[in-house]
């Protein structure tokens, strides 16, 4: 099958936080990720897992059956509504049963640079702060106009270019990465260079179109 390769920059507007634990030399009760040279990272499981949610989405409202994760026996091969297992998510992201076409590595930044964010706990129930409960959250320092990058983030061997659409579109729709979301971290924007069968795929009007249509084939298939 043709190879695809993608190079990813995320480039967040807010601190992001991709908590890790253990770090030392930090007061923070959360800490960020890093790799073995303090570099904050975005980890291959993250940019997977949210990349085959935003899929996933995007699929379901495209009216294309697709199975149930994250629990193995709502999905190919076992969720008997797929009819023709594996489903087009699964036949990209993989499953319990299947393997995955592609492989995804972790994207770093190349800084040392973080922040400390204090939050505090609320009694949902009753709508109030909740007793001692302050912590202290680290992230990537906001507003420093630095970014997350791999060369080959997202590499593996897809047999259709409108994969490869899919997988743009879907990295495309999603606007926070990390946790604390609901907090207002994470916010980011991206940019992607994306091969397939040593050709530049483009989300641009031609692509979208392409991918419409072979969406519509899904459907009737």
């Amino acid at each position: 099958m043709p190879l695809f390769q993608l190079g990813l920059t995320i480039m967040p507007e807010t601190g992001v936080s991709v908590g890790g634990s253990g770090h030392t030399g930090t007061r923070a009760d959360n800490t960020i990720l890093r790799d073995g040279q303090e570099r904050p990272i975005m980890p291959a499981s993250q940019v997977k897992g949210r990349l085959r949610h935003a899929c996933e989405a995007l699929v379901r409202a495209a009216g294309i059956p697709t199975c149930r994760p994250p629990n193995p026996e709502q999905v190919c091969p076992q969720d008997l509504s797929i009819t023709n297992p594996p489903c087009l998510i699964c036949s990209l992201f993989g499953s319990p049963w299947h393997a995955s076409v592609l492989q995804f590595q972790d994207l770093v930044q190349e800084s040392l640079f973080e922040a400390i964010r204090p939050g505090i706990g609320v009694e949902r129930r009753r709508g109030i702060v909740q007793e001692r409960l302050l912590f202290l959250t680290e992230t990537t320092a906001p507003g420093s106009e630095l970014f997350f990058y791999n060369a080959q983030a997202i590499t593996g061997n897809l047999a259709a270019k409108e994969q490869a659409l899919l997988l743009l579109a879907g990295l495309h729709s999603i606007r926070q990465w990390g946790g604390a979301k609901s907090r207002g971290l994470g916010w980011a924007t991206l940019d992607c260079e994306a091969r397939w069968n040593d050709q530049i795929i483009e989300l641009d009007q031609d692509g979208k179109g392409e991918l419409a249509e072979w969406l519509k084939t899904a459907i009737a298939s």
